[in-house]
C-alpha cells in the first residue's frame, strides 16, 4: 500500500515540474482534496501446480505363447463283458396226484377215499408215524408181551384215521388193524394179521358217519428208506393193494 502511495506522488511531482518548464500554471484550487484510502484486498490468485501426467498408452504387443494341444493317442482300456452263466432255477412241474399205487402213494395226512360194495364210502389217513425204537418203546409200553422185533427189523407205528362217510344205512363196515393193512418193504410183503398190542387198537366197526382212530404197529427193514402201508380191499377179487406212504 505505501509503496502505491508513493509511486503516485512521484507522478505528482513529475506532472508538475513539466509544467514549470512549459509555463503553464494551473489554478490552485483551494478546495480540500480527498485522498482515496486504498484498501489492499489480497488478489492473490491459487496458481494450480501443474504436475505432469503420463499420457503414454502402452502399445506394447502380447507375446503370443502357443497353445499345447494334445495329440496323444487315448490308451483303450477294454470293458469287460460278463460272460457268467445264468444260473438255471428249474420250473416247478405239478408232480402227479397220489392215486394209491406203489409210485404214487398216499402221503402223510392225505385223506383217500374207498367205495366197498360200489355203495360204501369211506376214507383212511395216516395221521403220524413213529419208527425204530421210539416205536419200540411205544409198543413196549402199550404192552409189555409185545414182541420184540426180529434181528434187521424195527417197528413202525402209525396212527390211523377211518371215516364211513355214506352207504346204506343199516350197512356195516368193519376195521380190522392187525388183518386189513400190512407193510412192503425192500420190495417184501410183510405178512397181514401181524397182532400187536396197541392202545387205542385199530378194531372196530362202523354204521355210516361213524368215525374212529388206532395205532397199527408193523414191521419193516431197519436199511428201507422208504417203506410202505398198503390197505387190502378184499371185497374184489384179486385182492386189490393201496398204499400209503411211511415217511414223514
Amino acid at each position: 500500500m505505501k509503496i502505491k502511495l508513493s509511486i503516485t506522488l512521484i507522478a505528482i511531482l513529475i506532472m508538475g515540474g513539466l509544467l514549470s518548464a512549459f509555463n503553464v500554471y494551473l489554478p490552485i484550487v483551494s478546495k480540500p482534496v480527498d485522498t482515496p484510502t486504498i484498501t489492499a484486498t489480497n488478489t492473490q490468485t491459487s496458481v494450480p501446480t501443474w504436475t505432469p501426467t503420463s499420457t503414454a498408452t502402452s502399445t506394447r504387443t502380447p507375446t503370443l505363447i502357443p497353445t499345447a494341444t494334445s495329440t496323444r493317442t487315448p490308451t483303450l482300456v477294454p470293458t469287460t463283458t460278463s460272460t457268467r452263466t445264468p444260473t438255471l432255477i428249474p420250473t416247478a412241474t405239478n408232480a402227479p396226484a397220489p392215486d394209491g399205487s406203489r409210485l404214487h402213494p398216499y402221503p402223510v395226512g392225505y385223506v383217500a377215499s374207498f367205495t366197498e360194495n360200489s355203495n360204501m364210502n369211506f376214507t383212511l389217513a395216516v395221521t403220524d408215524v413213529t419208527r425204530g425204537n421210539d416205536a419200540w418203546v411205544k409198543i413196549h409200553g402199550f404192552n409189555p408181551y409185545n414182541a420184540p422185533p426180529p434181528a434187521g427189523q424195527e417197528y413202525v407205528l402209525f396212527k390211523m384215521s377211518v371215516t364211513y362217510t355214506s352207504g346204506p344205512i343199516d350197512s356195516v363196515l368193519d376195521i380190522n388193524g392187525d388183518c386189513d393193512f400190512g407193510t412192503v418193504s425192500d420190495n417184501v410183503i410183510f405178512g397181514i394179521c401181524l397182532t400187536v398190542v396197541t392202545n387205542p387198537q385199530l378194531d372196530a366197526s362202523l354204521f355210516p358217519g361213524g368215525s374212529i382212530w388206532g395205532y397199527v404197529g408193523k414191521l419193516v427193514y431197519i436199511d428201507d428208506p422208504k417203506p410202505l402201508l398198503y390197505f387190502t380191499d378184499r371185497t374184489v377179487y384179486p385182492y386189490k393193494m393201496y398204499f400209503f406212504s411211511l415217511n414223514q
